[in-house]
């Protein structure tokens, strides 16, 4: 549980407490000092515990406290008449559920609730009483019940966030490695091929000024080389270039993939089954970007926002086109009264630009979600790009 809950939680209790105070003297109570003095403690000691020394309630020292606390407790509802003194072992009961394990949890919560009772027959000695005492169990239980959700609710979610945060550093971690190794392949190249095209233009040149004076012939032969071989370089040098300002190309996209998709298994826990057709898909670099991203996303809102833990992920080639399908078996969401978020609006805004189809079909309710996205060949893409070009 993460300090700045807990800290608005204790915040929460004391203001709490504290309202209580002048609610005691509502009724006539015969022991009124006491019974002040007693809250005023155990104000304090929670105060003490919670706020200067910020004792660890998972700690032995939190657990003694706790303990001492009930039994101040046991005194204000020995002195008290009233449904507040309740209040204060229900505190106790809500805190130790949270913070303490269940071995500890439960029988504290039912030591507190006999505390509870031993209250009540001193203030009420008749078995009467017992058709208010017993009952109230059922408070007991409720609340220790609702405090222990509370905590798996909030250490879930947690959990989710770390995940969320781990799938979106290695996705950025993956991409980076993968940028530099293809920025250092192409640098390479263009190294090794303006090194090569310079080294032998200079030695051609050399070689035709000491022709051109008895051999014009074979000296302008010698040039018309140089020229076309200069040509070659320079569009290679072009080619080498356009690869580098598109930043979003992958050097290797089906490893690239692979990575991401084992990766999240590693560092999530999820499970994910996954099928690529690998020999039979043919897509330009910005599709294997289109199709790169949509994962990201799927997988990061699926475990995010649908509480997936099981995934499926097909990637094949149907008639001509490249089918992509990421199905959860998460907690879904109602489309028609969704909105998009920006991730999910990009991926639409990607896919309508190469001309695909995309579609998201989810039921609420742990109905899962399922994401398709359907992509041209790479023909009817450079036809689009061409004709949006010119």
């Amino acid at each position: 549980m993460s300090q700045s809950f807990e800290k608005k939680l204790d915040l929460i209790i004391i203001i709490g407490l504290i309202i209580t105070l002048p609610l005691l003297s509502l009724d006539q109570q015969e022991h009124f000092l006491q019974i002040y003095l007693f809250t005023i403690l155990f104000i304090i000691t929670y105060i003490i515990r919670n706020f200067i020394f910020h004792v660890d309630l998972h700690s032995l020292k939190g657990g003694i406290l706790l303990f001492i606390q009930l039994f101040i407790a046991l005194a204000i509802n020995i002195y008290d008449n009233s449904f507040i003194s309740e209040i204060y072992l229900l505190v106790l009961v809500g805190e130790a559920a949270m913070h303490r394990t269940k071995q500890f949890s439960i029988p504290f919560t039912f030591l507190a609730y006999t505390f509870f009772v031993i209250g009540r027959f001193i203030n009420y000695p008749s078995f009467e009483s017992l058709h208010f005492i017993i009952p109230k169990s059922l408070e007991f239980v409720s609340f220790f019940a609702l405090s222990y959700l509370a905590k798996i609710i909030v250490n879930q979610k947690q959990q989710l966030a770390k995940a969320y945060e781990s799938i979106k550093k290695a996705a950025l971690s993956l991409e980076e490695n993968t940028l530099f190794a293809e920025r250092t392949r192409i640098s390479r190249e263009i190294h090794d091929t303006i090194g090569h095209t310079l080294t032998t233009t200079i030695l051609g040149v050399k070689a035709s000024n000491k022709l051109i004076d008895h051999d014009k012939k074979k000296a302008k032969q010698l040039l018309n080389d140089i020229q076309i071989q200069l040509q070659n370089g320079l569009n290679d040098v072009r080619k080498s270039v356009k690869l580098l300002n598109n930043q979003q190309s992958f050097i290797e996209f089906l490893p690239s993939i692979t990575s991401l998709l084992e990766d999240t298994i590693d560092q999530t826990g999820i499970t994910i089954d996954y099928h690529i057709d690998a020999p039979n898909l043919h897509i330009s670099p910005k599709q294997e970007l289109v199709i790169y991203r949509a994962l990201q996303e799927g997988l990061t809102n699926g475990i995010r926002h649908g509480l997936s833990t099981h995934f499926e992920f097909l990637l094949y080639k149907e008639d001509s086109n490249t089918i992509f399908k990421l199905i959860d078996n998460g907690r879904g969401f109602d489309i028609k009264q969704a909105t998009l978020g920006f991730g999910l609006i990009s991926m639409q805004e990607r896919v309508r630009e190469l001309k695909g189809e995309w579609l998201i079909t989810s039921l609420p309710n742990n109905g899962g979600t399922e994401l398709m996205i359907s992509l041209p060949s790479i023909s009817q893409s450079q036809k689009y790009e061409n004709k949006k070009l010119g």
